[in-house]
């Protein structure tokens, strides 16, 4: 559990991987289920991808639970963008 509080405020992670979803959701042609649940699979394979090349190479700390401010960046970025759509669909 401590690995998991040290994890969750590696704040560059949660802001960059939170950048890589959005960049990925950007690729589809509308905002929806399917394209968030994309998305964040995309966002968590690169994640473990991630972690996989600081285990590989000894560059970083290659933990599991590095993963989960990848995953918190996404599911940020994933609530701000359904929020978005939901009040332009409503205003339309």
């Amino acid at each position: 559990m401590e690995n998991v509080g040290l994890s969750l405020t590696k704040i560059p992670h949660v802001m960059l991987f939170g950048f890589f979803f959005l960049l990925t959701a950007a690729q589809f042609d509308r905002i929806d289920r399917i394209t968030l649940a994309w998305s964040g699979l995309a966002t968590l394979i690169m994640g473990f991808l991630v972690e996989l090349e600081e285990g590989a190479t000894r560059t970083g700390n290659c933990r599991l639970t590095d993963v989960l401010p990848d995953i918190l960046g996404a599911l940020i970025v994933g609530a701000l963008l359904m929020s978005i759509t939901s009040i332009r669909r409503r205003g339309a």
